[in-house]
């Protein structure tokens, strides 16, 4: 095998199994915090609506089928993985009720701020004052 392929080949098993255990590290850390994150959301939602104990079990069976913490974890996986491949992010626990890529949407305008002249500046200094300052320490 020619040499170039046999070395992209193996770039881009290795670039797979990093996404592929990215994934999966997402996937997991949620699900290894101690404790129930949805009985806190829920603990939120009832001390600013004090309601009845039937209104909150219905509540919280509600959110156990929104986020799917109802069924087994492969199962879990499996969603995780289709919605992800949909482009579909989630609903985070944190900032219910809003989508994650609500979030990012409204995050990215100033995530592009400060890389945008980060990058520029660093493109800046390494191709017209390094070759500079090269020359000079050389002597040219």
């Amino acid at each position: 095998m020619n040499p170039f392929i046999r070395f992209i080949t193996r770039r881009l098993a290795f670039l797979l199994m990093t996404f592929f255990a990215f994934l999966l590290i997402i996937f997991a850390l949620p699900r290894a915090i101690p404790g129930n994150p949805l009985a806190s959301l829920l603990y939120q939602i009832i001390q600013q609506a004090q309601s009845n104990p039937d209104l909150v079990k219905a509540v919280y069976k509600k959110l156990l089928e929104e986020f799917g913490m109802d069924k087994p974890v492969h199962i879990q996986l499996i969603e995780f993985l289709g919605r992800l491949g949909s482009g579909d992010l989630g609903t985070p626990i944190a900032f219910y009720p809003r989508k994650v890529a609500d979030l990012v949407f409204s995050y990215l305008p100033w995530s592009l701020g400060l890389l945008i002249p980060a990058t520029l500046t660093s493109w800046f200094r390494d191709n017209f004052l390094s070759p500079n300052q090269i020359k000079t320490q050389r002597g040219i």
